[in-house]
């Protein structure tokens, strides 16, 4: 344990707010070809339920921080399912806002706390460590986490794009007493499903926009949102959307790509391809949900390094 290291209740609160805040500073973002981008809105979702559902998001994460820190176990699945009934409860929201994310996020952020808990000051400097240490107790918590929940999570919300998948777990539809952890759902689910790959892989994508994040953002400000509708362009281009392939098709996603790559060689073609993205209502949300968890994991990290740093010049003053 890092006996360097101590939480106070101000840095838990803020370390709460920062991945129920992710969520809606990625939706933030302008000029994105698709999702939910500042003004623009896309099908039943729009930067007002954003706005809420960071809101009914932050009691949430600040039970994942203490139970982190305290050392306590979380079933990942219970936590989705809780956030998941309020979001489409809320009377403003009333719709799926932060599924993927979810799944993202709530395991990064336990397994982050309990890293800088564990890694020295220095070791959490590099980003190796902190990868390699998150890869391994996320992975543990998907094992100790029961998908039972998870399945009531999925019918609940009943995502249009479910018979698509063909696999060896229960349908959703399942009546029956389902044994099977997240982590086995999951990874049945890795070769059709871009968010359950992120998890069963630790986190590659996420860690590598990150590095893209850092290289354009000294601080999350107006500039940097700007510079993130390119990165959010460059996702879309290099990485299969789980949903938009399960509700178009491979090919039709090739399409997709090769016009992205287009608007990222020829500036002047954007608004066009953007027009005609919005026009088939083309919602890439797990491109979003990789970088709302990469802007997580970027503030995070920077929070606790600063803090860190402030800490040792307090004590050598």
């Amino acid at each position: 344990m890092n006996s360097h290291r101590v939480f106070k209740d101000n840095d838990i609160l803020t370390l709460a707010s920062i991945p129920a805040t992710s969520v809606l500073i990625e939706a933030l973002i302008p000029r994105k070809l698709t999702t939910v981008s500042f003004l623009e809105s896309i099908k039943d979702l729009d930067i007002i339920k954003y706005s809420f559902t960071a809101t009914i998001l932050t009691p949430l994460y600040l039970d994942v921080v203490r139970k982190s820190i305290e050392g306590n176990n979380i079933d990942v699945s219970k936590y989705v399912y809780e956030a998941i009934n309020n979001i489409v409860m809320n009377p403003f929201i009333r719709t799926n806002t932060a599924l993927g994310y979810l799944l993202l996020s709530i395991p990064l952020t336990y397994s982050l706390i309990k890293c800088s808990l564990t890694l020295s000051q220095k070791e959490f400097t590099h980003l190796d460590n902190v990868r390699k240490c998150v890869g391994k107790v996320t992975i543990d918590l998907l094992k100790r986490s029961k998908a039972k929940s998870f399945y009531s999570t999925l019918r609940m919300l009943r995502p249009s794009y479910t018979d698509v998948f063909v696999g060896i777990i229960p349908d959703i539809n399942y009546s029956g007493n389902i044994e099977l952890s997240l982590f086995e759902v999951l990874t049945y689910s890795a070769y059709m499903d871009l968010i359950a790959k992120e998890l069963i892989d630790e986190y590659p994508l996420t860690f590598i926009t990150l590095k893209k994040l850092r290289s354009l953002c000294s601080e999350i400000n107006v500039k940097c949102l700007l510079d993130l509708s390119r990165v959010h362009d460059e996702l879309i281009a290099n990485v299969l959307d789980s949903e938009g392939l399960k509700l178009r098709g491979l090919t039709y996603m090739r399409i997709i790509q090769d016009l992205v790559n287009e608007c990222l060689k020829h500036e002047y073609l954007r608004e066009r391809i953007k027009s005609l993205l919005r026009n088939e209502k083309l919602n890439l949300g797990t491109i979003s949900d990789i970088l709302a968890n990469s802007i997580m994991l970027h503030l995070i990290l920077k929070f606790i390094e600063e803090r860190d740093s402030r800490n040792e010049v307090s004590i050598r003053s």
